[in-house]
């Protein structure tokens, strides 16, 4: 987990907070679902909200490529939880670099303040 300071930082762009987004396997597994080959990770941010990025695998369409010899293919869905209860409508991109770039404002706000 980073402090508030280094959020601030890790979010300072909008090519910054999509490369976090991006990164989610580095926000730590939460829990797999290994019958149906899920993999889900989150990041707990500071206004009690949760990024998820939830991992699967699916089968190649056909013609598309694939990495070396694998058969299957790496897929990602990203979700934004507000509140208690997890929404399980994917969250477009933007909703979630805006969310990164609200909270990096309001932090640097805060410690502005202390």
């Amino acid at each position: 987990m980073f402090n508030n300071l280094e959020l601030t930082k890790l979010w300072s762009n909008d090519q910054k907070r999509k490369a976090f987004i991006q990164d989610y396997r580095a926000w730590g597994v939460w829990f797999t679902q290994p019958e149906l080959d899920l993999t889900f990770y989150k990041y707990d941010m500071p206004d009690c909200s949760r990024l998820i990025a939830m991992e699967y695998l699916r089968a190649p369409y056909p013609g598309e490529k694939t990495d070396g010899n694998s058969s299957t293919v790496t897929c990602v869905k990203h979700y934004l939880q507000r509140g208690d209860y997890f929404n399980p409508s994917s969250a477009p991109g933007y909703q979630m670099t805006e969310h990164l770039k609200y909270l990096k404002e309001k932090l640097a706000k805060e410690q502005r303040e202390v």
